[in-house]
């Protein structure tokens, strides 16, 4: 447990980042600084190199200058006559002094031209030995002045040496002086450069004059040799070596100092080592700050944790301390603010859920009461679409009878006219006399059957008239049902409150239909009565006149003795057929305003079955909806439980 108050997981976090940001600027400043004192070190050789090259420089122009204005000086003193035999002891006085006077030089002679070879010390050469043919000798010709041979190993020493000669002033010989190599590879050797470093001298053809890397005027085993004679100074690395080179302006000779990078890492090696030790210092003290840093960071997140695990199992009663005034005391504080105002929270919570619950149970008790309102309004509007198609189709039947009557009494006035026509035609005979007599009661006979004829459509259209008075009374019936339904319906709507207010717009035109379809039956009923009570006068007529044409016809049997008889009869028959006519014609005209009032009520009825439909939907679609709110209802009941079982959960005192 301690282990983990030390170290917990972002504790461990912190202390591998801090650690991280410690060692990173720690390890590159180390670094940094190293490598910086590596390269100081370099450029320190580098300069150093490069001043000791300038010094060797100095020091092989400074010799070979010397020797060069010695020669010319010597050369100038000397003339062709001290080379005589007589004063050849004179000339090896004057060279011993100049040996005396320099050291440095191994040999000093004269070559005459005309092949004699005088020198100090003095030497024996075979008798083949021609100084003309040596180059020292023929070099200071072509030059004119001061010439410096190429190394070369001395046949009479046998040492590695280099020869300034200078042709004599009256041009009879050629003044020589033998450098050893040795004295300018001493110069080379003298300079130390680091404790490897090394400078090395190399004539013109890349021979040693002097190296470590080997003996005068072998041939340089470099692999850069070809390089330094491509400029005359220069700069460059060689694996793990850095080479320095410059030209001696007098003899062409290659001057290059080798520095070693080694010495470099060595000599930094105790700056690396000082530093590691100042960073092993810094991260110890700073793994100890920063234990304790993050130990004052932890603890309060530790507390935090916990309080939160408390909450977080719905216990809203744990309290959380940290006193300290930094940004964890303001987190305890508002983790405080937190619990009591999610303790507060969940109060206000629980009394909303209490009164959705009740809320809820109240509304299901109404959609309940609601479904059952809309679905009696629902049957009810099925019962009024049945009724209304019942009466749509009686009303289409009465027009097909209405129609049929029609047909029959125009069928009557057209036969009435023609009774009218034969009754003046039987005036007109009987007026004609009693030759006509025959033709009377042919014609009576005629009229006798014709008034039997108008006498069975009269009666027809009385039982037609009838007839249409039951239809009525079931369309009377019909309507006063279709009022009652759609009060009923009005009533319901009413019942449903703010959902049944579109239903009773249209329970009030159904009402308003039924009303109209009412007063449209009694106002035919009225018609039909009048055409019932024309009908039984003219069948009262037509009664009349078939007796009054037997009586024609028995009158007729006794022309002679009846025949001014018939003619009142016939008189009076023709006003009567004219009335018949007459109400025949309005019969007509009454039956065409009863169709088309009846066609009328079908439009009407049929208009009443399609709001009847309209209604039965919408009626169907609220009831759906109804369901709908119903489901809802319980949804919400439910989850106004789940929400009370969940606000249970927590423990708030």
């Amino acid at each position: 447990m301690k282990q983990k108050l030390l170290f917990p997981s972002i504790g461990r976090k912190l202390l591998l980042t801090l650690l991280l940001f410690l060692m990173l600027p720690a390890m590159t400043v180390g670094i940094i600084a190293h490598d910086s004192v590596v390269n100081s070190i370099k450029h320190e050789q580098v300069h150093a190199a490069q001043t000791s090259l300038q010094l060797l420089d100095d020091k092989l122009t400074d010799i070979l200058e010397r020797e060069l204005h010695d020669a010319t000086y010597f050369a100038d003193t000397i003339t062709a006559d001290l080379a005589q035999p007589v004063n050849e002891d004179t000339l090896r006085k004057n060279l011993d002094v100049y040996l005396a006077q320099h050291p440095e030089a191994l040999i000093a002679y004269v070559g005459t031209s005309e092949g004699q070879m005088i020198r100090m010390p003095t030497f024996e050469y075979s008798k083949a030995y021609d100084p003309r043919t040596r180059p020292w000798y023929s070099g200071a010709l072509e030059t004119n002045g001061v010439y410096i041979t190429e190394p070369y190993l001395s046949s009479s020493t046998n040492e590695l040496v280099i020869t300034v000669s200078k042709q004599l002033t009256n041009g009879k010989g050629v003044f020589g002086i033998d450098l050893s190599i040795a004295t300018l590879s001493n110069a080379a050797q003298s300079i130390h450069i680091g404790e490897l470093g090394y400078v090395t001298i190399l004539d013109q053809e890349g021979r040693y004059i002097a190296s470590p890397n080997g003996t005068g005027g072998q041939a340089a085993s470099e692999s850069y040799v070809e390089k330094l004679y491509t400029d005359e100074a220069m700069q460059f690395d060689v694996d793990d070596t850095t080479v320095i080179s410059t030209s001696n302006a007098i003899t062409g000779w290659k001057l290059a100092a080798t520095t070693f990078h080694e010495e470099a890492i060595v000599a930094a090696k105790t700056t690396r080592d000082t530093i590691a030790i100042v960073v092993s210092i810094s991260l110890v003290i700073g793994i100890i700050v920063m234990i304790f840093f993050i130990r004052s960071i932890t603890r309060p997140i530790h507390l935090l944790r916990r309080g939160m695990e408390t909450l977080s199992a719905g216990d809203l009663t744990t309290e959380l301390t940290i006193r300290s005034k930094d940004e964890f005391g303001l987190l305890a504080k508002s983790f405080t603010q937190m619990k009591e105002n999610m303790s507060d929270l969940l109060k206000d919570t629980k009394e909303s859920a209490d009164a959705v619950r009740q809320a809820s149970h109240v509304l299901a008790q109404n959609t309940d009461e609601t479904m059952a309102s809309s679905q009696q309004i629902t049957d009810a509007m099925l019962q009024i679409t049945r009724n209304t198609e019942t009466q749509s189709i009686g009303i289409e039947q009465a027009t097909d009878s209405i129609s049929e009557i029609a047909q029959g009494i125009t069928y009557t006035a057209e036969h009435t006219a023609e009774v009218l026509e034969l009754s003046q035609h039987a005036t007109e005979l009987a007026q004609s006399g009693t030759l006509a007599i025959q033709n009377t009661v042919t014609q009576m006979s005629s009229i006798q059957s014709s008034v039997a004829l108008t006498d069975e459509k009269v009666r027809t259209l009385y039982d037609r008239t009838k007839e249409i008075g039951s239809i009525l009374d079931v369309i009377h019936n019909i309507s006063d049902q279709t009022n009652l339904l759609a009060l009923n319906a009005s009533i319901e709507a009413a019942r449903a409150g703010e959902h049944g207010k579109g239903f009773a717009v249209v329970a009030e035109e159904v009402r308003k239909l039924a009303e109209d379809s009412r007063t449209s039956t009694i106002k035919i009923a009225q018609l039909i009565k009048e055409v019932q009570q024309y009908t039984a006068d003219s069948v009262q007529f037509m009664q009349q006149a078939t007796d009054e044409v037997q009586a024609g016809i028995t009158v007729s049997k006794d022309t002679a003795q009846r025949f001014t008889e018939i003619v009142d009869n016939t008189h009076h028959i023709t006003p009567k057929i004219e009335n018949v006519s007459a109400i025949a014609e309005q019969m007509s005209a009454a039956l065409q305003q009863v169709n088309a009032t009846t066609q009328e009520l079908t439009i009407h009825a049929r208009d009443n079955a399609a709001v009847s439909e309209e209604v039965s939907a919408f009626s169907e679609e609220a009831l759906a909806s109804t369901a709908q709110m119903q489901q809802a209802t319980q949804q919400l009941v439910t989850l106004a439980s789940h929400l009370d079982d969940s606000i249970k959960r927590f423990k708030t005192s």
